[in-house]
């Protein structure tokens, strides 16, 4: 604001004070004429910070009526806002966390291969079933371990009776003995799944020990499944599945309701969900009637055998001059062909977090870290040990030291300290 709007003046002991249009009122002296201030000094600083403390950290509206009884500070407005939200106090109560924009789609998610080759897996529940149809049965937790296709997003759901590694690892045996072996499988750190992982992987280093070497064929130990974790409490990095089992709760809750049902009811209701996941159309309808029907994860998942060998390209040749079986082969092709074509432009665009929000992260950084199950103002303090920037330079991970203890958080659930 210009000082010529405020006509100002100096008093006896040579202070700038605002002469204004309100000499006549019966303000007090200090209120009608108040010290000027410039926007960008310390001591503007330290005023509008006393005053944020004695009004009990107020907002900046508060804040600007209190200093206008003694101070008139240029361009108030956005010096109290910047102040304000500089107070430590102020900002661990509302913390402010990062948000990163939107990653790359990895790479198991846009190669063709056989559907549930690469395989991410979740859990929902818990649901109640009664053990039997006999009155007064027993009611019993139990839950459903969702496995979705990295590149097709078929949808295979098994029914879990407890949250355990052994009863993780049962599922696991019955879903690769109907949709063959996975290379690799995206979960997050349940406890159940890392217990899992940890018994494959010895299982594994017990295999190709020595002595069993001389034993068992190369061959088979050529299957040994990769499990890839994400971050601790970093659920949005497993959007597929993460959306594949609101999916599932969708059309359970809508036809369940409140009603408990026997093992096997759910068992079979469970089969039917997937029946209908897996024909949801991959791609946008299109009202054209001449168009073929849209690919839905149920084209891929008949396929081709378990044990299918690679077989050349036939997707240009005249299907009046292939046998029956090059000519089914030739129907498959042609399915990963409108994949590639139709689908995986689908993926292109970004729909959200299209930039980053937050200051920018550097070692040593101060910030608070988030616990949903406590009040802001308890949530710990720890400093940024290490950043782990993904393939396109972008921070989304970071190791946070806590007195001697490091462990991993994503961005979203931490909030730096406005101290830089």
């Amino acid at each position: 604001m210009s000082l010529r709007r405020l006509t100002p003046f100096l008093d006896s002991d040579g202070y700038l004070r605002v002469g204004g249009r309100i000499d006549k009122s019966l303000l007090p002296f200090n209120s009608k004429h108040q010290l000027i201030l410039p926007k960008r000094h310390p001591l503007t600083d330290l005023i509008i910070d006393d005053a944020h403390l004695v009004n009990l950290h107020a907002g900046s509206q508060l804040v600007r009526n209190s200093l206008l009884q003694r101070y008139w500070i240029l361009s108030s407005r956005d010096i109290v806002r910047q102040r304000i939200h500089r107070c430590v106090r102020c900002f661990r109560a509302r913390p402010v966390r990062m948000q990163p924009r939107m990653g790359q789609i990895p790479e198991s998610r846009l190669r063709p291969t056989r559907a549930f080759k690469k395989t991410s897996v979740d859990f929902a529940g818990p649901f109640y079933v009664r053990a039997n149809k006999v009155r007064n049965a027993k009611v019993i937790k139990c839950y459903v371990a969702v496995f979705v296709c990295m590149a097709v997003k078929a949808v295979h759901l098994e029914l879990v009776s407890e949250l355990s590694a052994e009863a993780f690892l049962a599922a696991l045996r019955r879903f690769t003995s109907r949709r063959g072996y996975c290379t690799d499988i995206y979960s997050d750190c349940g406890r159940n799944f890392v217990g899992c992982n940890n018994y494959l992987r010895d299982l594994y280093a017990f295999l190709r020990s020595d002595p069993v070497l001389n034993i068992l064929n190369k061959q088979t130990l050529k299957q040994g499944l990769t499990w890839h974790f994400q971050p601790p409490y970093a659920s949005h990095f497993g959007g597929l599945f993460e959306a594949s089992v609101k999916s599932f709760k969708h059309h359970l809750h809508r036809v369940v309701g409140t009603r408990i049902q026997t093992y096997d009811e759910m068992h079979t209701l469970t089969c039917q969900i997937e029946a209908v996941l897996n024909s949801r159309p991959l791609c946008v309808l299109s009202s054209d009637a001449s168009d073929p029907l849209p690919l839905t994860p149920a084209h891929f998942l008949v396929g081709e055998p378990l044990t299918a060998v690679p077989d050349v390209s036939l997707v240009d040749e005249n299907p009046n001059r292939l046998t029956r079986w090059r000519w089914i082969q030739q129907s498959v092709q042609h399915f990963w062909k409108r994949w590639s074509k139709e689908y995986l432009h689908e993926l292109q665009q970004t729909n959200k977090w299209f930039q980053d929000r937050g200051s920018t992260l550097r070692e040593g950084t101060v910030v608070v870290v988030c616990d949903e199950n406590l009040p802001p103002l308890q949530w710990k303090l720890a400093r940024i040990h290490a950043l782990h920037p993904g393939s396109d330079q972008v921070v989304r991970v970071v190791t946070l030291r806590m007195g001697s203890t490091l462990f991993k958080r994503p961005v979203v659930k931490i909030c730096p300290l406005p101290l830089q």
